[in-house]
């Protein structure tokens, strides 16, 4: 499996005590927080295999075809206008079969036991379900809008930034602020999240420069609470909660990329409504299916999780891709 859920070696002691570590499984649900804010469809049977998210345009008034006004105009009663140019934009998702499957070999004895078949199909759930939402979380990456993220001035918006800094809470105010000026729409009804806030996903680094904000590791009791202030302050700095900045939603995430540019970086990004697509046959979720000796997966016993989707970008100015040291 991708990530090192498991080892090569069929042996079932080995396999069994193969971890990352026991924080990340525990808190997987925090990491697969792509899927959670992805605007999701379904193909219909006999659709096909290519669904298609189209995005229009603001329409525009033209010269109205019977009084002949030039625009729509406050106390304007008695024109009639023409609306056209309600352009379209489409992103195509294409449906493929994707997974993965695991040979079950000296575990099969093990997976009749109580309880044991069903911890190796949590394990092989959480892989599958990290293995899907990084899978979304690439098309982020298609994103041509980069924040430059510095302490010193919050953001600037480059294709190609030349010097990146920390991230700071003033970069995520400034991509609330900046998703605004392009009329992007906040994202609701998702559980666990607030409605009518945008959502960010960052790195555990840049969570520490949110909190921080200071220019030195040296961080005093009494500068942590002045950056967390309020009567709160001392319980939100012990026990990690940031909430939402500016109406964007933080949540931390191990599920990350770095790149280089002068120096090693970390991507974060801030998602609105409509910014990536996933499209399937049928239930997002990958599904977990025990086969048997006749099965496609290789006439062997095994475990395997698979799923039927394509995801896409469906609007880059709804994506916000935040460059920040790593």
């Amino acid at each position: 499996m991708a990530g090192g859920w498991f080892t090569t070696n069929t042996d079932a002691d080995d396999v069994l005590t193969t971890w990352i570590n026991k924080q990340f499984v525990t808190d997987l649900m925090w990491d697969v927080q792509y899927q959670k804010f992805t605007t999701k469809a379904v193909i219909p049977d006999g659709g096909g295999n290519i669904g298609r998210f189209v995005t229009f345009a603001p329409p525009t008034a033209t010269t109205g075809y019977a009084l002949g006004s030039a625009a729509l105009t406050e106390g304007n009663t008695g024109s009639e206008h023409e609306i056209t140019s309600i352009a379209t934009a489409a992103t195509n998702c294409t449906i493929g079969e994707f997974g993965e499957w695991y040979r079950l070999g000296k575990l099969a004895s093990k997976a009749e036991a109580a309880g044991t078949a069903q911890r190796i199909q949590k394990r092989m759930n959480d892989g599958a379900a990290l293995a899907v939402d990084s899978y979304i979380r690439g098309f982020a990456l298609d994103s041509t809008n980069y924040v430059y993220a510095t302490l010193a001035a919050p953001g600037a918006i480059a294709t190609a930034p030349a010097t990146v800094g920390d991230i700071g809470a003033g970069a995520l105010i400034f991509c609330g602020a900046r998703m605004k000026s392009k009329y992007c729409q906040p994202l609701k009804g998702i559980e666990g999240h607030p409605d009518g806030h945008f959502a960010a996903v960052i790195t555990p680094n840049a969570e520490m420069d949110v909190v921080t904000e200071v220019s030195t590791t040296k961080v005093t009791w009494s500068e942590a609470v002045t950056n967390v202030g309020g009567k709160m302050g001392q319980d939100k700095w012990v026990n990690g909660y940031i909430g939402s900045i500016y109406g964007t939603a933080v949540y931390v995430t191990q599920n990350h990329t770095t790149t280089t540019l002068t120096s090693v970086v970390e991507l974060s990004y801030v998602l609105s409504d409509g910014g990536l697509g996933a499209m399937s046959f049928g239930d997002m979720n990958p599904q977990i299916i025990f086969n048997d000796v006749n099965s496609p997966y290789k006439n062997v016993k095994s475990i395997a999780w698979y799923t039927l989707m394509g995801a896409g970008l469906i609007h880059s100015d709804r994506v916000i891709k935040l460059y920040h040291l790593a």
